[in-house]
């Protein structure tokens, strides 16, 4: 019974449409400013590729700021995009600024957090619980950004977020489930990123800088590889176990010559198995209450590769 209500659930998904509900563009003092119309275009684009694929209601909100170190989802409602990305990476590449393609790939992939998000909330009641929460401190960060407040109302309005917060991270069933479902994720972000980008490498370059290369920084450039679908993760010498990367092995199937989509339709159909493949790993990691590890990658390569037949 329980597996054909996730069936029924899943399915009732499919036909919903997703979209961006608002754009919100803000200084470092948030602060609503002007719109750029491009680049709010193309970030609309992206959500009408993503809803093509009809897989789950990711209806968000854009909250874009000039630059940045990262764009992120809030897992309630809000998606924080900068309009330039730069970083300083933890193994000592300089600062880089990343093009406005590069930035839109990244958006692609936290929208495609968003879809994920939302099916498995469906599937599972803790995170369901958990969702509503942040969709609840997204409505309060929303309205700090929208509305006209008093130095005294935002205050209220920061303190409100933090107890919401603090009611997440002293819920323990709630922080276990959402380190359970990071890796799944994170592939299924990446998925969708590289689908709607038509681009097997597209993540791997809207992070890759030449800072970071096999000669000068090898780490760096082994895990931001690591994102590539293109690239070969054999999964008998796989060792990173980092949640972004833990089923990169997975991401060499999905890349594959057999296995690439050559059109939408192809594109929607392998997006939906993957979402059911690891949403149905998902239940059974909880119900024995486990987490993931890389040598889930091996029946999750099988499984893949059966869609491709």
């Amino acid at each position: 019974m329980k597996t054909l209500l996730f069936t029924l659930t899943f399915a009732a998904a499919l036909h919903s449409h997703a979209k961006i509900l608002s754009f919100n563009t803000v200084d470092f003092n948030n602060k609503l400013t002007s719109e750029e119309a491009s680049f709010n275009d193309d970030l609309a684009k992206v959500a009408k590729n993503i809803d093509a694929f009809k897989i789950a209601p990711a209806n968000i909100h854009a909250i874009i700021t000039p630059y940045g170190n990262n764009a992120g989802f809030d897992y309630g409602t809000n998606i924080y995009i900068p309009r330039s990305m730069q970083f300083t990476n933890d193994w000592g590449a300089d600062i880089v600024y990343k093009t406005t393609m590069d930035v839109v790939a990244v958006f692609s992939h936290e929208y495609g957090h968003a879809v994920f998000d939302d099916l498995l909330g469906r599937i599972l009641p803790v995170h369901r619980q958990l969702k509503a929460i942040k969709a609840e401190i997204s409505a309060l960060d929303l309205k700090r950004i929208q509305s006209p407040l008093n130095d005294e109302e935002r205050k209220t309005i920061f303190e409100l977020m933090k107890q919401k917060e603090e009611s997440i991270t002293q819920n323990k069933e709630f922080i276990r489930v959402a380190v359970l479902a990071m890796p799944y994720g994170e592939l299924f972000a990446d998925a969708i990123a590289v689908f709607e980008r038509d681009s097997k490498g597209a993540i791997f370059e809207a992070l890759y800088d030449p800072n970071i290369s096999k000669a000068r920084n090898p780490m760096a450039y082994e895990y931001l590889a690591a994102r590539d679908f293109s690239q070969l993760h054999e999964l008998e010498k796989w060792t990173i176990d980092e949640p972004h990367v833990l089923f990169s092995p997975l991401r060499s199937v999905i890349g594959s010559e057999e296995c690439w989509p050559t059109t939408n339709e192809d594109r929607a159909k392998k997006l939906k198995g993957l979402a059911r493949m690891l949403l149905t790993d998902i239940i059974e990691k909880d119900r024995a209450k486990a987490k993931a590890t890389i040598a889930d990658n091996k029946s999750l390569m099988e499984k893949y590769k059966a869609l491709c037949k």
